[in-house]
């Protein structure tokens, strides 16, 4: 099961200029996603900040940032950035997404082996105080369903 209406999101700017990729969320956004191996609903506030899915310029063509998957990406990047889950465990979570959406096996497993491969640089740029500062707008209820290891 998967609830969520369409994030509201317009472009981002510093000092008056907006750098084509990154956008702002306009107004507070639940995602309620729950399936056979876990329950998750995330608010994400207004004012949090994200680039959609991180795809290369020159792959954009056959996957958008801001397209069918911008839920998926929303979600991902919010748990990157609160840390409110561990990496993989984020990671899991997209792919589980992406399949909910309709993705086929070939296209979650790309955008999934692609964040597995990239990722890890942008979790090791995390700070205590960005931690902090991305925990302040990602409000999480996440728990794992049947027994654990």
């Amino acid at each position: 099961m998967l609830t969520a209406e369409d994030p509201v999101i317009t472009e981002y700017y510093v000092n008056g200029k907006w750098d084509g990729v990154t956008w702002q969320l306009s107004k507070d956004w639940t995602c309620v996603f729950e399936n056979e191996r876990i329950y998750l609903k995330i608010t994400i506030k207004a004012g949090f900040t994200t680039d959609g899915g991180s795809i290369p310029q020159l792959f954009q063509n056959v996957i958008t940032p801001l397209g069918i998957y911008l839920l998926a990406f929303l979600v991902h990047d919010a748990l990157y950035a609160s840390e409110a889950v561990s990496r993989a465990e984020a990671d899991w979570i997209l792919l589980e997404l992406l399949q909910a959406l309709g993705a086929g096996w070939w296209r979650r497993n790309e955008i999934w082996s692609a964040v597995r491969i990239g990722g890890g640089f942008v979790w090791k740029q995390h700070t205590t105080e960005s931690i902090a500062a991305a925990r302040q707008l990602v409000i999480t209820e996440y728990r794992k369903k049947g027994a654990t290891a």
